[in-house]
């Protein structure tokens, strides 16, 4: 039996971008509370509200404030913020790397109310993760993916679950012009 100790890939690879984020000093610019803020969106933090509650975007035509829910956990409260943040970044018709062309900023609007509701959700949380990324501080992102290790994937393939929904919106349409045609014929 050996003594030495196992050099892993993992762990050397842990060294080399701990050694250069010390080098770098890679941190965040902005909490997410000071993004939100600076996006005209302050952070009111709701008390006395149920555990299933975890926040909301000011439903105003132009939002006001980010609602989260005081008793969630620092990781939670962060994924809110950055869910609502993709919300308004929604509302507002910004690009992401799910929503990214004409055409499907388009099929959106015409989709059916399950599929867009389905489609936005998949964006938020989407962008809620380059959100989380950019602004959460690395403790509360690692302490969130250990929570919710299942959010890897969604946010993985986000862009082709919707890519295929938008396809298959395509196809019903394009069946559905070939009927009318046909009937009206």
């Amino acid at each position: 039996m050996s003594t030495k100790p196992n050099l892993s890939i993992r762990a050397f690879a842990h060294k080399a971008l701990l050694a250069l984020r010390a080098k770098l000093n890679l941190r965040p610019q902005l909490t997410m509370f000071q993004a939100a803020q600076n996006a005209g969106l302050p952070v009111e933090y709701q008390a006395p509200v149920s555990t299933t509650f975890d926040g909301y975007l000011d439903t105003h035509a132009e939002p006001r404030f980010i609602a989260v829910n005081l008793n969630l956990p620092p990781e939670d409260q962060i994924l809110t913020i950055a869910r609502e943040l993709g919300f308004c970044a929604q509302r507002y018709r910004r690009n992401s790397l799910v929503l990214d062309r004409p055409w499907k900023w388009r099929l959106l609007e015409t989709a059916p109310e399950e599929i867009r509701e389905k489609i936005s959700l998949l964006d938020a949380h989407h962008r809620a993760h380059w959100f989380m990324m950019a602004f959460a501080t690395g403790d509360q992102y690692r302490a969130y993916y250990r929570k919710h290790r299942e959010s890897v994937f969604a946010g993985i393939f986000a862009d082709t679950t919707v890519i295929f929904q938008f396809w298959k919106l395509r196809i019903q349409t394009w069946i559905y012009k070939i009927l009318v045609v046909l009937a009206l014929s």
